[in-house]
């Protein structure tokens, strides 16, 4: 499973800004896994675009669940700098969407929303199996009822 994660840190200079991925996919065999191929070539255009921007430090490494690539745009964040990142969010958010047994994307940003959120009318039972985390955007649950336009209960 990979895990992507993009943050925003709001210090006394702006805003900075993080996306991390690790692990593997295990979508298919070292050589032919094609998430594992996007989520590498996603993480890799997004230090080509910003290579040569002031600010900007990439760094890779080796974690017992697989490798871990992480790229940080410290404040002042230009427009190149946000747009190469708004790029590579909008396509780990495609990957998890068509392969989420083996990616999981989070935006956890003041911008992000909940990590699940659950809307409707009734009762919700949600099981959450295996090796789980939600991640969720500041002031926000990681799973969290929307008690404002919705009812019942969430369990």
């Amino acid at each position: 499973m990979i895990k992507a994660t993009y943050n925003e840190l709001d210090g006394p200079e702006g805003l900075t800004l993080r996306l991390e991925a690790a692990g593997h996919a295990g979508y298919a065999p070292a050589g032919q896994d094609i998430v594992c191929a996007g989520a590498s070539i996603l993480m890799q255009t997004l230090v080509y675009l910003l290579a040569g921007e002031s600010g900007v430090e990439s760094d890779a490494w080796e974690t017992p669940e697989g490798p871990c690539l992480a790229v940080k745009a410290l404040p002042p964040i230009s427009q190149q700098v946000e747009n190469a990142f708004e790029f590579a969010k909008a396509g780990f958010t495609l990957l998890a969407e068509r392969y989420p047994d083996h990616l999981r994307y989070a935006d956890a940003s003041s911008r992000g929303e909940a990590a699940v959120s659950v809307t409707g009318k009734g009762d919700t039972n949600i099981e959450l199996d295996g090796d789980n985390e939600l991640k969720s955007g500041g002031g926000h649950a990681g799973l969290e009822h929307n008690k404002t336009d919705t009812s019942g209960t969430l369990t």
